[in-house]
């Protein structure tokens, strides 16, 4: 994982690997993390991140604890039309 310089305030967007590293406790992430945190930013992730990472095997308490400490962002029909449409997107066009 490249190492990314973090500004003060902003947000910091985990996506599904993101998501999934944290649950496994990797280093990198959890540091990346704690680094935002320290810095002011809010960790966020997308509704549709957690479905990706709630598989059949994942812990669900860990699952569950990581999410309280993260803010899930709901996805309504807006965004998944403004998604479906962006560059390079593998959803169906509306």
């Amino acid at each position: 994982m490249a190492r990314r310089k973090l500004s003060h305030g902003g947000t910091l967007v985990l996506d599904s690997e993101g998501l999934s590293k944290m649950l496994a406790d990797d280093e990198q992430v959890v540091a990346l993390v704690a680094e935002a945190r320290s810095r002011g930013m809010e960790v966020a992730i997308s509704a549709l991140t957690v479905i990706e990472a709630a598989h059949a095997r994942a812990n669900k308490s860990r699952l569950n604890w990581v999410l309280s400490g993260l803010r899930v962002v709901p996805v309504g029909d807006e965004e998944a039309r403004a998604a479906s449409v962006a560059d390079g997107c593998w959803f169906a066009r509306a």
